[in-house]
């Protein structure tokens, strides 16, 4: 998780959740499957080895690493570098963001 006060020029990157490689949240948009690098209550971001066919708006669902699901309606608004970016037709709910950030603030990830 990143620090606002080390980033206070970058709120973007502020507002996000960073998760270490081996222990990440699935994202599964019909019929991939990508582990989420980080995510914001507003959008996340995955890689891939190869680019997935996606345009417009698509629905999928996130399964964090506490076995929690969010079911999603998003777009894809960056595509660099393999990696893809996308914004969140509605925020997540605001619960799952808070519980997800203090269980990797106190070492919880793995179960």
């Amino acid at each position: 998780m990143k620090d606002s006060k080390n980033n206070l020029g970058n709120k973007k990157r502020a507002e996000r959740i960073e998760y270490p490689a081996g222990n990440r949240p699935l994202i599964k948009i019909t019929p991939y499957e990508f582990e989420v690098e980080n995510i914001s209550l507003t959008g996340l971001k995955f890689s891939f080895t190869k680019k997935p066919l996606l345009a417009g708006w698509q629905t999928g669902t996130i399964i964090f690493t506490s076995g929690e699901k969010v079911n999603i309606d998003f777009i894809m608004v960056s595509h660099e570098n393999g990696e893809l970016g996308m914004h969140l037709l509605s925020p997540l709910p605001l619960d799952v963001v808070s519980r997800e950030r203090n269980r990797i603030s106190s070492g919880m990830l793995f179960k």
